[in-house]
């Protein structure tokens, strides 16, 4: 059974993404569980009532951060780390652990991923840090540096060609098997509360923090192919045709066409969406993902004429 955690804000848009999300995950997966950790400083009665009727009979458990967990990271570039950093927690209930952000819709099957022992995930764009940087990051926090090998998937246009860096994969979308999840739960907070010490911009916390509790608790790492966390960007298609012709999960990341805040905010602005016009063969994929899974937002049709509410 999967078990998919998601970090958000209390926003109508934040939550019809989760609710979309749900749903196309469990298109392939119906037994998925989905656990949401929703942050707010001081939540008011009309935070509570928005999620509970946005997430009523979907299936979907959440957890609020709020208070000190919560502002302990505000006034910084991620504001939203107490929510996301409470992801690595336990209870685990799912045999595999899929970590994602919530601008990720599933458009296929991860069956070939559950049949691994490894922590599979994609290889970030280009690093936040130089090699350098890395390899002093790694010895603050204590972790053996691992080797260098693996390509930026962003090499030749985000980052100098032939880019290559240790494990440093993109956190939008990640599978960890429940064994390998317990064991990196303790090194993800040691990590987070050394950056924190060393480091003044918060901004990357939680991908950096995913690369070293992968190297520090030394469980195995499979970097996957782009069709696992494929972002809605015109030079991702050009170079990765073939990855694009089988997207697995689509991070739709980029807000040149696409507004993640009003584009969502409603049913009536999603349907909006469905008709505008687009470029770009991701935000075409985009398009019918959310169609196919709007009917969770809709109301049931009615049978009977004299079932409607002004019959």
């Amino acid at each position: 059974m999967i078990e998919l955690r998601v970090a958000i804000s209390p926003t109508p848009s934040f939550c019809n993404q989760v609710v979309l999300q749900a749903a196309s995950l469990r298109r392939f997966h119906p037994d998925a569980i989905v656990r949401v950790y929703i942050g707010h400083s001081c939540p008011m009665s009309r935070d509570h009532e928005l999620v509970e009727h946005a997430f009523q009979g979907e299936r979907i458990e959440y957890e609020w951060v709020a208070g000190k967990e919560f502002d302990r990271w505000a006034g910084n570039r991620a504001p939203y780390l107490g929510q996301i950093n409470k992801r690595w927690s336990v209870p685990v209930r799912g045999h595999h652990i899929v970590i994602a952000d919530a601008d990720v819709l599933f458009t296929g099957t991860l069956d070939d991923l559950l049949c691994r022992d490894a922590v599979q995930g994609v290889q970030a764009h280009v690093p936040p840090l130089s090699d350098d940087d890395f390899r002093r990051l790694f010895r603050i926090c204590d972790t053996p540096v691992p080797p260098f090998e693996t390509p930026y998937t962003g090499a030749g246009f985000m980052a100098p060609p032939g880019s290559k860096g240790c494990h440093y994969p993109n956190s939008g979308m990640v599978v960890i098997p429940k064994d390998c999840f317990l064991a990196m739960i303790p090194h993800y907070h040691m990590a987070i509360n050394q950056m924190r010490q060393a480091m003044t911009d918060h901004y990357w916390f939680d991908q950096l923090a995913l690369a070293i509790a992968i190297a520090k608790a030394g469980v195995p790492y499979i970097s996957l192919p782009l069709r696992y966390n494929f972002p809605n960007q015109r030079e991702f298609e050009e170079l990765y045709p073939e990855e694009l012709r089988q997207i697995r999960a689509l991070h739709y990341l980029r807000e040149d066409q696409i507004s993640r805040k009003s584009d969502f905010a409603s049913t009536a602005a999603l349907r909006r969406f469905l008709g505008r016009d687009l470029t770009g063969e991701t935000n075409e994929i985009l398009r019918r993902a959310i169609s196919a899974n709007m009917g969770i937002l809709e109301p049931a049709p009615l049978d009977r004429a004299e079932d409607a509410p002004w019959a």
